[in-house]
Formats: C-alpha cells, sequence, structure tokens
C-alpha cells in the first residue's frame, strides 16, 4: 500500500519542524558529519556525491570539486562537538541546495515506510 501523500506531507513537515533545514555540513549530537534534515554522511568519499555548490555572495555558486566536498567534510568532522547546526557554518564554504534537500527527505521517508511496511 503507498503512504498516503497528505501523511507523508504532515510527516515531512513535522521532521523539518522538530530538525530542521541546514544547508551546510555540521555535526549532530553524536559527532557525525551531517546536512538537510539529519542527512548523515558516512565518510568523505559519501561527501563526493552530494551535489554541493560553492558559496558566492550568499548565494549558490558554481558546483563544488569533490575534493572541496571531501576538505569541508574532514573540516567539519574536527570540529567540537555538541554545538547547534547553525554554528558550524563559520566553517563552511560550501552548500546543499533546497531542492536536494527536499529529494534526500523525499528518498529517506520512502525508504523508512518501505520498511516498515516489510517489517509488520
Amino acid at each position: 500500500m503507498p503512504l498516503n501523500p497528505q501523511v507523508k506531507a504532515e510527516v515531512i513537515k513535522n521532521i523539518i519542524k522538530y530538525e530542521k533545514k541546514i544547508n551546510h555540513f555540521y555535526l549532530d549530537s553524536q559527532g557525525y558529519v551531517t546536512t538537510g534534515v539529519g542527512h548523515m554522511i558516512k565518510n568523505k568519499q559519501a561527501a563526493t556525491l552530494l551535489p554541493m555548490n560553492k558559496v558566492v555572495n550568499n548565494q549558490p555558486g558554481p558546483p563544488a570539486t569533490p575534493l572541496e566536498k571531501q576538505k569541508e567534510f574532514e573540516t567539519i568532522a574536527k570540529q567540537k562537538r555538541n554545538y547547534k547546526a547553525e554554528w558550524y557554518k563559520q566553517f563552511t564554504t560550501l552548500i546543499i541546495k533546497d531542492v536536494e534537500i527536499t529529494r534526500q527527505l523525499d528518498k529517506h521517508m520512502d525508504s523508512f515506510y518501505r520498511e516498515l511496511c516489510y517489517s509488520i
């Protein structure tokens, strides 16, 4: 049975309300590099797969290179833990666009729903 679109929209709205949408790398409460709405990045190689952009005049600029993404991942991974996600912005030069954050969240929701359906 497919996930009801209204239910999905409401769940996403509440996840964003409690998790927030963060368009740069930050450390989550466990010290993992994360972006978007709680999207953990496993390692610097995984970071290269994200469609990120350089920040130019506080706006998305040209696409970031794989090396730039890896360096940014390493920079954030070295920071102190237990700060609010916004605090890590001072160490970042790359962002992920809102449309990509939404795509990630939608993909996570579909995956969670499939897992729930198969575990019943």
